[in-house]
């Protein structure tokens, strides 16, 4: 990339990584690259929030100013607005967020990965809704319970029932926090 910007005569003002949130390793990871770029092109170490990064992304294509979102990731699940120019999160996951949730269970019933399109897949042929913890704090969410119920509730329901109330449920929470 940054052969091509030099060739096409783009000028690079810094080198961006994600800092957080994520798993460390590949965060390392990523440090230690950006890292040695900075140092070998002698251009500034900028660290930037992972979350708010693609949050940005996403205001730069719509043209949204100053929105309210909720950011739900594999890894994160997180009520974010902007307020004097920064990003305050407002609610979050208390323990897991619904991505790993959702996978955590896929895993536990051997669905393959990623379990999230296995999941919905099955969840298009269920027949009734299965009440499940449901853990909503303020604005505050819980997810591992309700994964952790749903991989009970498959020994004694279908699993067609169990995915789509885990789905119902976990999207719910979502919708009532937001």
């Amino acid at each position: 990339m940054l052969g091509f910007a030099r060739k096409e005569g783009i000028k690079i003002d810094g080198i961006a990584f994600s800092q957080g949130p994520g798993l460390g390793p590949c965060l390392r990871t990523v440090a230690t690259a950006a890292r040695a770029l900075s140092l070998r092109f002698s251009l500034p170490l900028i660290g930037v929030n992972h979350c708010v990064a693609h949050i940005e992304v996403g205001k730069w294509q719509s043209g949204a100013r100053d929105p309210a979102v909720i950011y739900v990731s594999g890894a994160n699940s997180q009520v974010l607005a902007l307020r004097q120019g920064r990003y305050r999160i407002f609610g979050e996951t208390l323990d897991i967020s619904v991505g790993n949730a959702i996978d955590k269970f896929a895993r536990s019933v051997g669905l393959p990965h990623p379990g999230g399109p296995k999941v919905e897949e099955l969840a298009r042929g269920a027949k009734e809704y299965i009440p499940l913890p449901y853990t909503v704090k303020g604005m505050d969410l819980s997810f591992s319970g309700l994964a952790t119920a749903a991989t009970e509730a498959t020994k004694k329901y279908d699993l067609a029932d169990v995915c789509y109330s885990l789905q119902e449920t976990a999207f719910a929470m979502l919708v009532e926090v937001t």
